[in-house]
């Protein structure tokens, strides 16, 4: 298919969505106006916040920025789904607020679209551990690229944070986000992507993601294991996913969220059972030694007390 732009000096439009996000807003707003590719707008959507937000937001007197408050606060990827629609952007990307992009970010990514088949492109970034002030890069190595259906069914490895999507290619979607996630609505939305398009890959790092106490998607396992579920069920219907030689591996993915909530309850049979199902993989052998550990030190300090 063929998704070509015919602007020669594409808008860039940059979804963000808020509430209560004041702690870390202008690092993050800041890293847009720095870019050193200047055609681009923020859709700052401001889901009902009661923080300071729209005080930093309205402090930029820049006319590219555009806030829009909501009177009740929706679902993220309702307000995400809201976001879009204000956009009118030849690429769409997200920028959560307490994340940020290097000055190059717009830059490196527009350079990956001269291939009118690339739909979507993804880039390499930082974690930043704020409680340790510690920086360190994803991905020492490259990734593939291209039809990348199956390999992310195996190992999903794209950061919203570094998402960039042609505005064609996701009007090419039914939808852009289902507003029933909490966790796994941009992993909906890339495989979707990567079920109709080729993407494209920036092996350098041009974004950070901060890693702190209140992330989103590192808490509430139960969640994540019902959504994926959702998710598999819902995704039958669409047969370039459902039908991959990898669609298998959802399976494996739940069961491995399974055994990590096991082991948070100290269900420790449960977990051992669950990993007996489980294809020999590196990441086994790394369940399995956690679990001799846990053991190994529960007996220790069983002894320790008896003695």
């Amino acid at each position: 298919m063929n998704l070509k732009i015919n602007n020669q000096k594409p808008l860039v439009s940059v979804i963000m969505n808020c509430h209560n996000g004041d702690k870390y807003l202008e690092e993050a707003i800041k890293s847009v106006i720095k870019q050193t590719y200047k055609n681009w707008e923020i859709i700052f959507w401001d889901n009902n916040s009661t923080d300071k937000s729209a005080e930093i937001v309205n402090s930029f007197k820049d006319h590219r920025i555009k806030y829009f408050y909501s009177s009740k606060r929706t679902s993220l990827y309702e307000a995400r789904n809201l976001a879009y629609k204000e956009t009118s952007g030849d690429f769409i990307c997200f920028l959560d607020t307490d994340d940020y992009y290097l000055n190059c970010f717009f830059e490196k990514q527009l350079k990956r679209f001269k291939d009118n088949s690339i739909g979507f492109a993804s880039a390499n970034h930082f974690y930043k551990d704020e409680k340790k002030n510690k920086f360190w890069i994803r991905f020492k190595k490259k990734q593939k690229e291209g039809n990348i259906l199956s390999d992310l069914l195996l190992n999903y490895n794209i950061s919203l944070c570094t998402l960039f999507v042609k505005r064609a290619a996701i009007s090419n979607l039914e939808f852009i986000f289902d507003k029933n996630y909490t966790y796994f609505g941009d992993f909906d939305l890339t495989l979707r992507l990567a079920a109709n398009f080729k993407m494209a890959r920036i092996h350098e790092a041009i974004s950070v993601y901060r890693l702190h106490e209140k992330n989103l998607s590192i808490q509430n396992y139960s969640t994540q294991i019902k959504e994926l579920k959702y998710w598999q069920q819902k995704i039958q219907k669409t047969e370039k996913i459902s039908k991959n030689i990898n669609f298998y591996n959802i399976d494996n993915i739940i069961n491995y969220k399974k055994i990590i909530l096991a082991l948070e309850e100290k269900k420790f049979i449960y977990s051992i059972l669950l990993l007996k199902k489980l294809p020999w993989s590196i990441r086994k052998i790394r369940f399995i030694s956690l679990i001799i550990l846990i053991f190994v030190f529960k007996f220790k300090f069983k002894s320790f007390r008896l003695n």
